[in-house]
């Protein structure tokens, strides 16, 4: 289950990684994301980190892909359209300037419904140090949401 967690987040992280190395950046207006959310890359992503859960087998490494591509899915419906096709591709996708503003709030939907079936699935393992990753994990999120909200 962690390991679909953090697939979810993995284009996010080779974001803030690209953005460290200056190969990423822009702006909340337009994104310059070639190396970690183009359509391309994010299947390539997707590829290399199933192959990390091979050993399990192919349902488990299917199941990771899926996570990491997801979140390209969802980014296509709630951003502006700054998502290319390949690295530095003149096409660039993105629904969320059609939904005015709605497309952000269904990510966070979706992403709250995803930390609820966590913390449900955690809780029912009756183990203390599950237990005390969902504090940290909805602390985390609160925090964040603080951080971005509020500013």
């Amino acid at each position: 289950m962690l390991g679909l967690m953090i697939g979810v987040g993995v284009l996010d992280l080779l974001f803030g990684i690209g953005v460290m190395l200056d190969i990423e950046g822009g702006s909340f207006a337009h994104f310059e994301t070639p190396w970690s959310h183009s359509l391309v890359m994010a299947l390539l992503w997707s590829m290399l980190y199933a192959a990390w859960f091979r050993a399990r087998g192919i349902g488990v490494a299917a199941a990771m892909a899926a996570a990491v591509f997801s979140h390209w899915l969802l980014d296509l419906v709630s951003h502006h359209p700054d998502m290319q096709l390949w690295p530095y591709s003149t096409v660039e996708l993105g629904y969320g300037a059609h939904f005015g503003g709605l497309g952000g709030w269904l990510e966070m939907l979706i992403t709250l419904c995803g930390v609820l079936a966590y913390c449900r699935w955690a809780w029912r393992q009756r183990d203390t140090r599950r237990r005390w990753g969902i504090i940290a994990l909805v602390m985390g999120v609160a925090l964040t949401l603080e951080i971005v909200v509020v500013g």
